[in-house]
């Protein structure tokens, strides 16, 4: 019984997706590198600030791996 528990918890916290933050004090410098860092389910937030990319969403891969880009305001 309790290794089905821990199976049922473990299979819970795998549900949600990571927050991946862009920008001066975020994890990643640029938006580029953000995204090719997401894994399905996570969401990617661009923290205020100057980016200077072109970036083109088509084509960089699979549909399936952008969940969720937003922007933070201040």
């Amino acid at each position: 019984m309790k290794k089905y528990i821990l199976l049922l918890l473990l299979a819970a916290l795998s549900l949600g997706g990571a927050e991946l933050f862009v920008g001066p004090k975020g994890q990643y410098k640029t938006i580029l590198s953000g995204i090719k860092a997401m894994k399905p389910g996570d969401t990617l937030t661009i923290l205020p600030g100057v980016y200077r990319e072109s970036i083109e969403i088509a084509n960089l891969g699979s549909k399936d791996k952008i969940t969720t880009i937003r922007a933070k305001y201040p």
